[in-house]
């Protein structure tokens, strides 16, 4: 008579000396969770009729595990090779359960290097980095993730919903670092959904969930990977390896608990962020008052999206907007790209939908439907560009003027943005918006020049520029003159040379910055001093 596979309370002692450290199963940010290959909060199911084996983790559930054999026996078909066996309920199952939050909601907190709403993974190379969904995600096809030579780096999907993966789609590792990938790291989250894979798909990493996990019928997951679910795992002819990655590697790495429960980078592992979108609202009008942003570009073939908005900043309390803005691009002398209305380009083809699907990407608000905000797409090489948005009629307005980094792999990078335009009290107040994604705090210089824009035959110039840095809804650091404040003249005379920006004046009443900042969103306001008006400069540089 076989044994029955479910272990009750009276072998608490033996399943967990099986799964201790000692049993070569995974210790790592998902703690005694990763001695699981399948672990479920409700029952775990094998539903096929042959084929499913699960390699180098235990199967655990809550509740039930059905369909599976090990070496105490079981009903079959599926199969737990050794020393991996089925354990049903008690407090080893419950503290992995446990455990299994405690990852998600750590890996939940980590700061995004990009957002990919809207994105299709298929057909996407992805370099080390934390992707965020704000609902669900696909997977239609192949899923490409370049470790870039690198060594102890890491990969981390934060999806908001549901994972869904298309019939035949497979994520695959290339251009590992000297370890051949073995200390990396490949999570995937579904925060408040499940997992639904397609059949014949090829899955790599370790794949967390809310609810079901299921998989319809030949999935590959012998190249590392676990399904561990606050609810139920079903499959179905399917093969999971928990320790099938690099020279017997599980995809943990790259990743360490710090203070408070927060998931960080492990010493040495992927720490990178960078300037992804920058914004400047102010009143746009003729000559010197035309709102101008310049940006620099390091690296080539850049994707960007570059939008001016008039008339839709009525939605947010904006009176006298800019009714009508053009907006364009200028690369050297000339201009290079132009546009009127976002949903036409100039040569008079819709654009309407890839420009939406693009602000759907980076999070940026919707653009109503007809419109006469401008929107552009565009890819540019290294070096410095410049965009200006006005009416040749020589109307004035409110405007606000954007630009998003569109791409989800790291190398050519924005590292100066700035925007020039007259500032005037009220609604006239120049305000910048700054996002930093990545997961590493990153310096920046800030500058808010005024009287220095006379020496490049600025009129109408804003005498005594004060500029403040604010996070939410509380101010962080604000300057007056430049040659006082938090940073020494020195470090900001060192800062701009370093950067390439050109020298303030000294006794110049310029404002300036040097601050580090941690991933997130803030915004930098610029006023006169006494309420003064005039033409001013903001600037931000990424101190590399």
């Amino acid at each position: 008579m076989k044994h029955n596979t479910i272990i009750t309370s009276a072998f608490v002692a033996l399943t967990a000396l099986l799964c201790a450290p000692t049993s070569g199963f995974a210790q790592s940010i998902l703690q005694t969770a990763g001695n699981f290959a399948l672990l479920g909060g409700t029952a775990v199911t094998s539903d096929g009729t042959a084929g499913t084996i699960i390699t180098n983790g235990n199967v655990g559930s809550v509740v039930a595990v059905t369909g599976y054999s090990d070496l105490n026996g079981g009903s079959g078909p599926a199969v737990i090779t050794p020393p991996g066996i089925a354990i049903v309920s008690g407090a080893v199952v419950g503290q992995a359960i446990l455990d299994l939050g405690t990852a998600k909601v750590g890996l939940a907190g980590m700061a995004s290097t990009a957002t990919m709403s809207g994105v299709d993974l298929g057909g996407k190379t992805l370099a080390p980095g934390v992707y965020t969904f704000g609902a669900a995600a696909t997977q239609t096809g192949a899923l490409v993730l370049d470790a870039q030579g690198k060594n102890n780096v890491f990969w981390v999907f934060q999806i908001g919903t549901t994972l869904t993966t298309g019939v035949g789609s497979t994520v695959t590792l290339i251009n590992p670092g000297s370890n051949g990938g073995a200390d990396d790291g490949i999570f995937w989250v579904a925060q408040t959904g499940g997992i639904n894979f397609g059949s014949n798909n090829k899955i790599l990493g370790n794949y967390l969930a809310a609810t079901t996990i299921s998989a319809t019928t030949s999935m590959n997951g012998t190249g590392g990977s676990r399904a561990l679910s606050q609810a139920g795992v079903t499959l179905v002819n399917d093969q999971i390896n928990a320790k099938g990655g690099p020279g017997g590697s599980d995809w943990t790495g790259g990743l360490k608990y710090s203070g408070g429960g927060n998931v960080v980078p492990s010493a040495g592992s992927n720490t990178s962020s960078r300037i992804v979108n920058f914004s400047a609202r102010a009143m746009s009008g003729p000559g010197d008052q035309t709102l101008i942003m310049g940006f620099v570009v390091a690296g080539d073939n850049k994707h960007l999206l570059l939008r001016g908005i008039g008339p839709t900043l009525a939605a947010f309390g904006i009176v006298n907007f800019l009714a009508d803005p053009l907006l364009t691009l200028y690369d050297g002398p000339g201009a290079a790209a132009t546009n009127d209305d976002w949903q036409t380009n100039s040569n008079g083809q819709a654009q309407g939908p890839s420009i939406q699907a693009a602000a759907t990407q980076v999070g940026a608000f919707t653009l109503p439907n007809g419109s006469k905000d401008s929107a552009l797409l565009f890819t540019v090489n290294h070096g410095a560009h410049t965009s200006g948005l006005l009416r040749p009629n020589s109307t004035t307005g409110v405007a606000l003027t954007e630009i998003y980094d569109l791409d989800t792999v790291s190398g050519a990078r924005l590292i100066n943005v700035s925007a020039r335009m007259n500032v005037t009290a009220g609604e006239g107040t120049l305000i910048a918006g700054l996002v930093i994604a990545g997961n590493a705090p990153k310096t920046v210089l800030i500058r808010g020049v005024g009287p220095t824009l006379s020496v490049f035959g600025v009129g109408g110039v804003l005498a005594d520029p004060q500029i403040s840095v604010v996070s939410g809804s509380t101010q962080i650091a604000s300057n007056d003159n430049w040659e006082t404040g938090t940073s020494t003249a020195a470090q900001i005379i060192a800062a701009a040379a370093q950067v390439g920006a050109f020298a303030l004046p000294a006794g110049s009443k310029d404002a300036a910055l040097l601050i580090t900042l941690q991933p997130g969103a803030y915004t930098v306001v610029v006023t006169g001093v006494g309420n003064t008006t005039g033409v001013a400069l903001v600037e931000v540089y990424d101190i590399l």
